[in-house]
């Protein structure tokens, strides 16, 4: 379950586009519905720039005779299922900003006394993801820990003096 960041965006991304055909179905081309689609699509571009590898990351891949000879050492930008844990973790925050973002606004409405009952859905659904995000936040920072620390076992300043 490497990917699991992933599976969360596009399912993320697919319920905002559920909910914006169900608005066109009911011929609803209000700015809720455009809303749902842009969220939609920027999930999507969110997902898409996050494999994108960073400049500092563009480095050649080791040879699979280097993988062959430690089997175990997996860097926190090695891919796994062909996903990095780095590309996971920049996904992560992003969602976590738009979460964010998207509670302001829907709790700015609520204070307001202006929160319909698919808002209110919506915010409640945001506090699911929150919390499956969190989740998915600590396991990823599990196996980066684990990862690092199986290639570099010695801990730091415990070496030798000559």
């Amino acid at each position: 379950k490497s990917a699991e960041v992933f599976a969360m965006a596009l399912r993320g991304a697919a319920r905002q586009m559920e909910r914006a055909a169900d608005r066109i179905a009911d011929r609803k081309t209000d700015a809720e519905t455009i809303a749902a689609e842009t969220r939609a699509r920027q999930r999507i571009a969110d997902l898409i720039d996050a494999l994108r590898p960073d400049d500092d990351e563009a480095q050649p891949a080791p040879s699979p005779q280097a993988a062959d000879d430690n089997p175990g050492a997996q860097d926190a930008g090695s891919p796994s299922d062909g996903i990095s844990q780095l590309a996971q973790l920049k996904l992560l925050k992003t969602m976590q900003q738009e979460i964010g973002l998207r509670t302001e606004e829907l709790d700015a409405l609520r204070r307001q006394g202006s929160l319909s009952s698919a808002q209110s859905e919506e915010l409640a659904a945001l506090a699911d993801e929150q919390g499956r995000l969190a989740d998915l936040a600590r396991s990823l920072m599990r196996a980066v820990t684990e990862a690092f620390e199986a290639e570099d076992p010695e801990p730091a300043g415990g070496g030798a003096k000559p």
